[in-house]
């Protein structure tokens, strides 16, 4: 299965599965401190930060209801918890070499988004498990999206720097 990020002309973000629009990310400036919205088939959600540092994780639906939170286990470490559907999972944040934005269940991996170099210029490496929940790919690209930005040297190279993903059958 193929997953793509591509950026609008209205500055919003289209990810598609296999050729198919499956939901957009509303881009702001200040995402990590006025949250963003993000519609995935026809449902609208935020993605906040919580906490006096910012460090929790938390996506809303219309009504305000949490779907999914997240908080660090550790105030100095790179792993959260991830509590999605009533069930838990955690996600890691490492370098392999690059940046690389990972959720696991029972120490199986779902979905991954990495930072690579791709001719020279940044790139998205997409991998897990083909079942891995749409709410994840937004959530990772939440997170990952301000790298590419730092590493790219400007947002419009985006469109540039989506490649191939594997998944886990």
């Amino acid at each position: 299965m193929e997953h793509f990020w591509k950026k609008n002309n209205d500055g919003s973000y289209s990810f598609s599965a296999n050729g198919k629009i499956q939901g957009t990310f509303e881009s702001t400036v200040r995402e990590k401190y006025s949250g963003t919205n993000f519609t995935i088939e026809n449902t609208k959600f935020k993605i906040l930060r919580k906490g006096f540092w910012k460090s929790g994780i938390v996506i809303l639906d219309t009504e305000n209801y949490e779907v999914l939170a997240g908080k660090s286990l550790k105030w100095y470490g790179s792993s959260y918890a991830i509590n999605y559907n009533n069930e838990q999972y955690i996600l890691k944040i490492g370098n392999n070499p690059l940046a690389e934005w990972s959720i696991y269940k029972d120490s199986e991996l779902q979905l991954a988004y990495a930072l690579v170099q791709v001719n020279g210029k940044t790139g998205l490496k997409i991998s897990g498990r083909n079942e891995a929940p749409t709410l994840f790919h937004f959530l990772l690209w939440y997170l990952i999206k301000p790298v590419i930005i730092e590493n790219s040297g400007q947002d419009e190279l985006l469109l540039l720097i989506i490649t191939a993903t594997y998944l886990i059958n």
